[in-house]
């Protein structure tokens, strides 16, 4: 695995600490961020897979300026491909068998945005995001015969770098709640959740 992939979350996370800091000190607006929370729909990461956990995301934006904001993204999903077949047990007995990849995925971004309509009930807003995607495959089978499998197939762990455009709308429906929707975070097509705002 390359090195510099696999410490590419933390190299995210130091960024975004060390630009928060820069524009939180020079401030002159009214502090106002938002921490979203929602549930993804579709995915291009093995569409004939079993969905076991759909596409969960948790970001949170501070804007910096009345319509320019920054901030970060987590999330995670998870789902399986199971393969079917009868065949001989070892006792020559013929049995069901099946065999499978269970497939993890962890999301890691830096979001910046550009909110072009921005009053007290509604939102608009579009940007991109750069981020890392860490997946892995675990293999699971009940063959008895072919169970050595799972020790020759180790978890498989693979990484990348990516980046995405989003653009999204929430609509607050008080002070502090609201509602979101989004489209464009890499692993899931769209989002919809909860908005809690802060200020």
């Amino acid at each position: 695995m390359n090195k510099s992939i696999k410490f590419f979350p933390g190299l995210l996370i130091a960024l975004f600490l060390f630009f928060y800091g820069q524009i939180y000190s020079q401030n002159t607006f009214d502090e106002i961020s938002f921490m979203n929370l929602g549930i993804g729909y579709g995915s291009n990461y093995y569409p004939y897979t079993t969905t076991i956990c759909p596409p969960i995301h948790a970001s949170y934006e501070y804007l910096f300026m009345d319509n320019v904001g920054m901030g970060g993204l987590i999330g995670y999903t998870s789902s399986q491909s199971v393969y079917r077949y009868n065949g001989l047990n070892l006792n020559g007995i013929n049995s069901k068998y099946h065999f499978g990849w269970r497939h993890d995925y962890f999301q890691f971004g830096i979001i910046g945005a550009y909110h072009f309509f921005n009053n007290k009930h509604f939102d608009f807003y579009g940007g991109l995001m750069l981020g890392s995607i860490h997946e892995t495959q675990k293999f699971a089978t009940k063959d008895d015969i072919t169970q050595a499998l799972t020790k020759s197939n180790p978890d498989i762990v693979m990484e990348g770098v990516h980046w995405s455009i989003l653009a999204g709308g929430r609509y607050m429906f008080s002070d502090k709640y609201g509602i979101f929707i989004e489209g464009g975070t890499s692993f899931s097509y769209a989002r919809i959740g909860v908005t809690r705002k802060f200020n």
